[in-house]
C-alpha cells in the first residue's frame, strides 16, 4: 500500500465521504473505498505505517472497541495525528 518515506493518510470507515488525499478503508464496497476490510477482524495496515488517521461516525460500530483501538495504535506511526 505504501512506499517508504511516503506520508500515509487513512480514512477509516470512509463510506461515501472519503477525505481528499486519504486512503479509504471500509467494510462495505462503495466508489470511495480503496480497501475492503472488516475491522472487527483487524485493520490491514503495516505496523507504524499511518501518519494521519481520520475516522468519523465509525468507531461506535466496532464490536470490540478496545481491539479496534489497539489495531489503530499498532498501525500508527510515532506522533500520528488522529481525528
Amino acid at each position: 500500500m505504501t512506499l517508504e518515506n511516503e506520508v500515509v493518510n487513512v480514512d477509516l470507515g470512509c463510506g461515501k465521504r472519503k477525505q481528499e488525499g486519504f486512503f479509504g478503508i471500509d467494510r462495505f464496497p462503495m466508489p470511495e473505498v480503496d480497501m475492503l476490510a472488516d475491522i472487527d477482524l483487524g485493520i490491514p495496515l503495516q505496523d507504524d505505517s499511518v501518519d494521519m488517521l481520520f475516522s468519523s461516525h465509525f468507531l461506535e460500530h466496532a464490536r470490540d472497541l478496545m481491539f479496534t483501538m489497539r489495531e489503530i495504535y499498532r498501525g500508527s506511526a510515532y506522533q500520528v495525528r488522529f481525528e
